[in-house]
């Protein structure tokens, strides 16, 4: 008996202790979750900035300014939407539900860039220049993530374009701006309701060009564009089939590339970001060649803005992880799963912005590991899997091996067709160039980044391998995955 109740005591405790060891863990990472490192899914900057995982890219905008019509591609999760909402912040005229403006020094944006002591303030003229300064036109592709047919996707573009004319109706409060024209308050008016004849291309640019052309007079200043997921049709089209895919991708890059292009008297700049650089054609005069297209890693000034540099995980780790030890560990560990991301010619290498700040959140809880590489990414990697010798590459590619790659090559409609059939139809006869595809594929949904002793030759190719640890282990697992279904 006395034996059993010595057991029982000691069992007692055991738990207790156990009980005190969750009551650290999740009091710890109650402490880490109340400082709110980042959070998941948030883009909104003006909410961004106020984490502790916050780290200042606000200089880019300065650099966005050099060129007209800018299309920035990256991984997913290195940053893009939160600083097109920055940049959105920046530029966009705070007006009140009549669309007066608002003084300039007094509006919330202004505010939330002077009073967080944001770089770009630091830059006097160009801060003065911008701020507050222009009408904006914002435009979400991500509606297109599941095009459907042609006359799905033509319907889903009369809605952005009907959001548009909603946003702005306050230019109908304008008592001067239609007394030239009277008739075209009721074209106004008509565009707003959805009751304006909509069928083809030249109608919804000729809605778009009327669109701006009254904003413009009504601020006396042009507009600036901004468009996210810029290729949501594309991703979706090329894995999955599709009929109508030919007519929805020259459908959407006609529009924009017209209505942007082409207005240059009432569109100011137009930003836009994705993760594929895509043309139509593999033709200069009928690619969509007009914007200034900068790939993720590669040798140009907006390379440090998305990503993570090496001094900015250092000042994070100062900020989240205050004794000495801990945070060696931590860099250590950061460094090994989340690192690697060569920037061509650059001499520097940038970290996963998404897993780092998800390691931060986590730190003192647990062990790292894949953060960054979520469901729909995941699937779209196991489609390729397909591609004729693609099993082969990748067990290269986990074996510590190097590809070869042309860094920056557009994707062309006829790749988005042929991958998007060979996806359908697995057994059918395939191309071979469509494993370059792949390969190229892997290097845009960051997966591969060019090897540290590479250089880039004169036709802009290097050799390409597994960047970090992270990415290793979401490889090996899908490999994993596809040889065990594969062998049954």
């Amino acid at each position: 008996l006395d034996r059993t109740v010595k057991n029982m005591v000691m069992a007692l405790k055991c738990l207790r202790h156990i009980a005190f060891k969750m009551a650290v863990i999740l009091l710890c990472y109650k402490q880490v979750s109340s400082e709110s490192i980042f959070e998941p899914g948030v883009t909104d900057f003006s909410k961004v900035v106020k984490f502790k995982g916050f780290v200042d890219k606000s200089a880019l905008i300065e650099v966005i300014f050099r060129f007209r019509l800018v299309h920035i591609t990256t991984p997913p999760l290195f940053g893009k939407t939160t600083n097109l909402d920055m940049f959105r912040r920046f530029v966009e005229a705070d007006i009140d539900e009549n669309g007066h403006r608002k003084d300039v020094n007094s509006s919330y944006n202004y505010k939330l860039f002077r009073e967080n002591n944001l770089a770009i303030v630091k830059d006097h003229e160009v801060f003065e220049k911008y701020v507050g300064k222009f009408p904006v036109l914002y435009i979400d592709f991500g509606v297109f993530k599941e095009p459907g047919s042609f006359g799905n996707v033509f319907e889903k573009f009369l809605h952005i374009v009907r959001d548009l004319y909603v946003k702005n109706k306050y230019l109908l409060k304008n008592a001067t701006l239609f007394e030239k024209i009277p008739e075209d308050r009721d074209l106004f008016t008509a565009y707003l309701e959805g009751t304006a004849t909509m069928k083809t291309v030249e109608n919804i640019t000729d809605a778009l060009f009327f669109l701006t052309k009254y904003m413009k007079q009504h601020f006396t200043k042009s507009v600036f564009v901004l468009i996210d997921d810029f290729d949501a049709h594309v991703k979706s089209l090329m894995f999955k089939s599709n009929p109508d895919t030919d007519r929805i991708v020259t459908f959407i890059y006609r529009v924009m590339d017209k209505f942007v292009f082409d207005n240059e008297e009432y569109v100011y700049g137009a930003l836009a970001t994705g993760e594929l650089r895509t043309n139509l054609y593999d033709t200069l005069n009928e690619s969509l060649t007009h914007w200034r297209h900068y790939g993720f890693a590669t040798d140009h000034d907006y390379t440090k803005y998305y990503g993570l540099t090496g001094a900015e995980v250092d000042r994070l780790l100062g900020k989240v992880i205050p004794e000495e030890q801990q945070r060696i560990k931590a860099k250590s560990e950061i460094d090994d799963y989340y690192k690697g991301y060569t920037v061509v010619n650059q001499g520097f290498e940038v970290y996963n912005t998404y897993s780092v700040l998800s390691y931060l959140q986590r730190v003192k809880v647990q062990q790292p590991k894949p953060y960054w590489c979520h469901n729909e990414c995941y699937e779209t990697l196991k489609k390729l899997f397909v591609l004729n010798k693609f099993t082969g590459l990748v067990e290269r590619l986990v074996s510590n091996k190097t590809v070869h790659l042309k860094v920056d090559k557009p994707i062309y409609k006829k790749h988005i067709i042929a991958l998007s059939e060979v996806i359908s139809n697995p057994h059918g006869k395939q191309d071979s160039k469509l494993l370059q595809l792949g390969i190229n594929l892997l290097y845009h949904f960051g997966f591969l980044s060019m090897h540290p002793n590479c250089t880039v030759n004169f036709n802009n190719e290097i050799d390409a391998h597994v960047p970090n640890r992270e990415v290793l282990t979401v490889l090996q697992k899908a490999l994993n995955e596809v040889k065990t279904k594969t062998n049954k």
